[in-house]
């Protein structure tokens, strides 16, 4: 859900973008295709993965629209197309990948208290975090991220 409204918010912002640059019923039919595809992949993978599939369905139909609206953006603005995909095409990617892992693993672990439940929390934000840093992010980025925690931590 988080990254729903993450990406809910970057499709405001593009949006108002698109509508300061008059180009409304462009912005319509990236919605209305975005919109369309997220309501098929949620109810493709809803089968397969369950509410984590929706899920993952809905965050697969925003990914669309950012990238149907900054093909729109690109095609009316000076703003090169190389920039974006190494901003967020990789990240998407490792999202994806951990999302999807996420929903394979669902149904093999199980938590039966508690007291189990916040190690196994810990351990998966690790995980994630660090396939993130790894896959998602490249060299100049996963440096800077480094630096920045260990001057957080006073080393």
């Amino acid at each position: 859900l988080a990254v729903s409204a993450t990406l809910s918010s970057i499709l405001a912002i593009d949006g108002l973008i698109l509508d300061a640059l008059l180009r409304f019923r462009a912005r319509a039919m990236v919605l209305a295709s975005g919109g369309a595809f997220a309501v098929a992949l949620a109810v493709l993978l809803q089968r397969w993965g369950g509410v984590a599939g929706v899920l993952m369905g809905i965050c697969g139909g925003k990914i669309l629209s950012l990238l149907l609206q900054h093909k729109v953006m690109s095609s009316s603005t000076e703003i090169g197309s190389q920039i974006f995909a190494r901003s967020f095409i990789r990240p998407m990617l490792a999202f994806l990948l951990i999302g999807s892992c996420g929903v394979l693993l669902q149904r093999d672990i199980v938590i039966h208290s508690w007291w189990s439940f916040f190690p196994a929390a810990v351990l998966a934000g690790i995980v994630t975090a660090g396939t993130f840093a790894v896959l998602g992010l490249d060299f100049a980025q996963r440096r800077t991220l480094f630096e920045r925690a260990r001057r957080a931590m006073g080393r």
